[in-house]
Formats: C-alpha cells, structure tokens, sequence
C-alpha cells in the first residue's frame, strides 16, 4: 500500500491541491521519511484528507478537522521523533564497519521499532474515525465514491504497468 500511494500521491496532489488551496481547505500532512501522516508523510490520514478536499465540507467541518488533525499531529510528532531516533540508531549498527551486529542484537531495537510503528498507527485511525464521524451521510457516500474510483485507477495503473509475461522460445 505504501508502494502504491507514493505513486498516486503526487498526481493526487497536483489533481487536488491547487482546488483544495483555493476553497480554503486543508492541506495534506507535512512529507517526509517513514510513510506517515504528519511530519512522517502521506499515508492513510494524508490520502484520507486528500478525498476530504472534494467534499464540501461546512467552515464548523472544516473547524474540527483542523482541530483532530493538529491534535493527531502534536500526540503523533514525538513518536515519529522516537521512530526516526531508532531507524538511525539501527542503521548506524548496520552500516558501521568491522564485522556488524547479528540478527538477535537487533531483534529487541526492530521489536521496539514495530511497537512505535503500531502505536502510529492506532492513533492515526483513531483520528480518521473521529474524521469520519463528523461527516454527513451524502459527503461519506461521496467519499467512497471517490475511493472505489482510485482504487479503479490504481487497478488500471498496476495492469499498464506489469511487467510482460515471459514468453516461451520456439
């Protein structure tokens, strides 16, 4: 999934951002290393939020949005800081020169890495159901209008996109 919406994402952007912009809406979360929503990058919650910018959201809407998503952001940032804090600690073992660490020197640093991994995760669906409890019957009958059309896409896109069966030689 995370493959898939770092392709989309960019098209997604450029399709709904400069609408979103000019609505006044909010925009998807701040990018970067990890996969996230929030300071992590676009994940579910920023593909989530992307959809919301084609509904038409009341200025009370758009209000709680901000509200759930800055607090979604501030509970979030120090596990995203705790996460980055570990993946540079894992690749400086992994990268260091000499003979390396073994797998289970390793095991209780990815287990703690996985933790905080589920941690982000449960507070960013947390959020989305807040998100969707807030929207009307009509706005969440568009959003999976919406959805089930990029999911469409995205089956369109992985089929152009596979590579050829190999054929057999004469």
């Amino acid at each position: 999934m995370k493959r898939l919406f770092r392709f989309f994402a960019p098209a997604a952007l450029v399709l709904f951002a400069p609408a979103a912009l000019a609505q006044g809406h909010l925009g998807p979360p701040p990018g970067g290393p990890g996969g996230h929503g929030g300071p992590g990058g676009p994940g579910e919650m920023g593909h989530y939020l992307m959809l919301l910018h084609n509904l038409s959201l009341t200025a009370a809407q758009q209000d709680s949005l901000r509200s759930l998503v800055d607090a979604q952001r501030s509970q979030v940032g120090p596990l995203l800081d705790a996460l980055r804090t570990g993946h540079d600690n894992l690749n400086a073992k992994l990268y260091a020169a000499g003979s390396g660490p073994s797998l289970s020197e390793l095991t209780s640093e990815t287990s703690q890495l996985s933790q905080l991994h589920a941690q982000i995760d449960v507070s960013e669906l947390q959020t989305l159901l807040k998100i969707r409890a807030l929207l009307t019957s009509d706005q969440l009958s568009q959003l999976s209008s919406l959805h089930h059309q990029l999911e469409s896409l995205r089956q369109q896109t992985d089929a152009l996109l596979k590579p050829p069966s190999a054929t057999p030689a004469p």
